[in-house]
């Protein structure tokens, strides 16, 4: 088992805190403990049709994971695949994760990644769940206004007509109305990584990201990066032609 630097971790929101730049700006950051994860399988193109890596965090007990998942990751041998289990993890793992990786690492089924593959300054994109809100109304989800609570109004908090008549009688598609609000998959692009703690598998990131605290977050390598910033043009001031004798005339 050896490291392996992967610029793809699972980990855990562990809350928000604060702290102070070199100039004396005070920015908000989020703590995440991300890995340490195994590698759990290395797909090819040539037998699966494309590259990418798989990734396991967080062990746990063989009794919480299905059969067929205990024996992708090798904790269940069989005479039969006596063979194949040298090439497992061998560990019970409950998250599974699978990126699709350009520059693919030599990496090896076993082999660890950690938070020390992140630098401090580099932008990241971290994946999470947001918080769930519930079944909302169309005030809550969609800031509509409600009607008037006197003189016998019976329009309140209703969302008002959604059909048609006769022609076409149907609802349209994509009108507003109450739904279940959150519990989606959000990505925030382009953080940057403040500060990194390899002995504590800490990695402090510049900026907010989707989820509760202890909810889990997947951080990546960004994948659109702006582009640097160009140094503005040094325009020459344009002398005056004739020389102070004839400006002053």
């Amino acid at each position: 088992m050896a490291q392996v630097a992967l610029k793809f971790l699972i980990g855990r929101k562990r809350g928000m805190t604060q702290r102070f730049t070199e100039d004396g700006r005070v920015v908000p950051l989020t703590v995440v403990e991300a890995g340490p994860c195994t590698v759990t399988q290395i797909r090819s193109a040539e037998k699966d049709g494309y590259a990418a890596i798989q990734v396991g965090f967080e062990e746990c007990r063989p009794k919480v994971l299905s059969r067929p998942v205990l024996g992708h990751l090798g904790v269940l041998k069989s005479e039969s695949a006596k063979a194949d289990s040298a090439a497992k993890a061998g560990k019970a793992l409950r998250v599974l994760r699978e990126a699709r990786i350009k520059d693919m690492p030599a990496a090896t089924v076993g082999d660890v990644a950690t938070v020390a593959a992140f630098e401090k300054g580099e932008l990241i994109d971290v994946e999470g769940i947001s918080k769930g809100r519930g079944f909302m109304g169309t005030i809550r989800a969609h800031h509509f206004n409600r009607g008037p609570a006197s003189h016998g109004s019976m329009n309140i908090r209703q969302p008002g007509s959604v059909g048609s008549s006769a022609d076409p009688s149907h609802t349209f598609r994509g009108t507003r109305m109450a739904l279940h609000l959150g519990a989606k998959k959000h990505t925030a692009k382009n953080l940057q990584v403040f500060d990194v703690d390899p002995n504590s598998n800490l990695i402090y990131i510049y900026g907010a990201v989707a989820g509760p605290t202890g909810g889990l977050v997947v951080v990546k390598r960004a994948k659109t990066p702006p582009p640097p910033r160009k140094a503005p043009p040094t325009v020459k001031k344009a002398s005056q032609k004739g020389g102070p004798e004839k400006a002053k005339k």
